[in-house]
């Protein structure tokens, strides 16, 4: 396949080169990733970028096994807790504290730290309470009832209702999440500054960050696992939003891994003696819909924009095989995801007789807002280029507005605007708690991702029971209601799902792109 880099100049591949110095032959791993992350305060994280750094530095009660690639979720390991037990009713867990494992500025892990994380988190009176903490946790702090120290060494948490998925969502990350920082460190500073100077227990510590440059991060020699004590010195992120600059970087040695490479440059990448890996990331693209708008108040407006997508096209020929076809919203590698459904599917002619009998027959003129991509996409401007030209061959004429990351996600918490009509993103889980935070309507903005101002009383019923399930079956059963409801309505609209991709230089092993958002780059080797 056409190599990327053959149509740049020798001065254009010199600058490049020079922009970001080759690394020393030393234990430093730089990875080239899609973005800018947000805020580095495991409470408040938001965006998978910014949980693929935070993930190194912090942890929680539990975590996941992130060893192996598959398609299911990755099972649930001890992590702060040695073990737990569970009441027969459900509604009570007890955590047994790891004993001897101390926080990076030297602080002791026990039960005490985990009750003040909590009431960060939860406690309107604890001093260190944390209104954005507070708003970003919805998905697991509504079914806490209470929490103590029971002993120096024993952490109890008691639901108000039984939840099938609770143990997973403990291990979650990118959506705030309840894993641990220092209480001296968060005591120190303003909780707006946590973030500037992280401290947490993970097999990484935080050492520098300049915005647009790097995230630096040293190895945390004394962690309590072996296993996943890191066998090299450095880890730094390199933000880098052009794919093709990371490419560079990657064939003039200045990382040494690219995160999402183009489809179409992995063959060249690998004929040049670099890795690819690749992983099924639980995730999703969705488009939501901006229902205050007049045009997208119709139903038959909304399954008309669905039937002119041509998903298996984009998977296929745009993306060339490094994706899947999606129509429902439940996300591959989450719980209640079925690869052959199938909703409102491509149809060209049926688009056009629904935007007639919706009174578009001479066209509709609509905005899209895209952003370039977070963590695990590439390219994601070509896709609403793709989108683009499929709604222009049923009359729908969309321009698109393109915003980066960050400004991006605030506004979809900020809600749409007036004069735009859909934006997408790729979202998704191991568990479903994601949809609680665009679906429900206790998510409309500013207190959640419910961007498009969706209201349905049924789904939000829907909602708690499959949260509060006792089984997973129960539990799958109606999460299949709520993808059922949202096919009917189209009020979103599901794409595609993308396969995760990274190339590495030679040197590098271990990489494993298990179906989560982020690798565990404690195992990763450098050679």
């Amino acid at each position: 396949m056409k190599p990327i880099f053959k149509a740049l100049t020798l001065a254009a591949a010199l600058a490049a080169s020079t922009a970001l110095p080759a690394l020393a032959q030393d234990k430093t791993i730089v990875m080239g990733i899609e973005g800018e992350p947000l805020a580095l305060d495991p409470h408040t994280q938001a965006l998978w970028l910014t949980a693929r750094v935070v993930s190194n530095m912090y942890e929680g009660l539990v975590m996941q096994d992130l060893t192996k690639p598959g398609t299911k979720a990755p099972d649930v390991v001890p992590a702060l807790a040695e073990s737990w037990t569970i009441s027969d009713d459900g509604l009570t867990y007890t955590f047994k504290l790891r004993g001897g494992v101390t926080f990076h500025d030297g602080e002791p892990w026990n039960a005490a730290a985990a009750v003040f994380n909590f009431d960060r988190i939860m406690n309107r009176e604890a001093p260190q309470f944390y209104e954005k903490a507070f708003q970003q946790n919805t998905w697991w702090r509504q079914d806490v009832a209470s929490y103590r120290a029971v002993d120096d060494m024993t952490f109890e948490i008691v639901l108000n209702t039984t939840n099938a998925e609770f143990l997973l969502r403990m291990g979650q990350g990118g959506i705030g999440s309840t894993w641990m920082a220092s209480p001296k460190a968060l005591a120190a500073v303003p909780n707006d500054d946590f973030a500037t100077t992280p401290v947490g227990t993970g097999p990484f510590k935080f050492v520098e960050r300049v915005f647009g440059e790097k995230i630096e991060l040293a190895a945390n020699k004394d962690y309590w696992n072996p296993a996943r004590t890191p066998q090299y010195d450095r880890l730094i992120y390199r933000p880098m939003v052009d794919v093709s600059s990371r490419e560079q970087a990657l064939e003039t040695g200045a990382i040494d891994i690219a995160a999402t490479p183009t489809p179409d440059n992995t063959d060249y990448l690998e004929s040049q003696g670099f890795k690819i890996v690749t992983g099924q990331l639980p995730t999703v693209y969705v488009i939501w819909l901006n229902l205050r708008e007049e045009a997208m108040k119709d139903a038959r407006v909304r399954k008309a924009i669905s039937m002119a997508l041509d998903r298996e096209g984009l998977a296929e020929d745009l993306r060339l095989g490094q994706a899947i076809p999606a129509y429902g919203i439940l996300n591959v590698g989450g719980p209640g995801y079925d690869e052959g459904y199938t909703c409102n599917g491509y149809d060209p002619e049926g688009a056009r007789a629904l935007l007639a009998e919706a009174g578009y027959a001479d066209g509709l003129e609509i905005k899209m807002i895209w952003t370039p991509g977070g963590a695990g996409d590439v390219n994601m401007v070509a896709d609403a280029e793709w989108f683009q030209r499929n709604l222009a061959e049923v009359g729908i004429t969309a321009s698109i507005e393109v915003m980066d990351i960050g400004s991006f996600f605030t506004m979809m918490n900020q809600g749409m605007q007036p004069g735009s009509s859909l934006l997408e993103i790729s979202w998704g889980e191991n568990t479903f708690n994601w949809l609680d935070a665009v679906l429900a309507t206790s998510a409309l903005p500013p207190n959640g991702y419910n961007s498009g101002y969706y209201e349905n009383p049924v789904v939000d019923d829907l909602l708690v029971k499959a949260r509060t399930s006792a089984t997973k079956e129960e539990m799958v059963g109606n999460l299949h209601e709520i993808r059922d409801i949202i096919c009917e309505e189209a009020t979103f609209i599901p794409t595609h799902s993308p396969l995760g991709v990274v190339a590495t230089s030679a040197a590098i092993g271990n990489f494993v792109l298990a179906p989560q958002h982020w690798p565990d780059m404690a195992i990763v080797t450098k050679d």
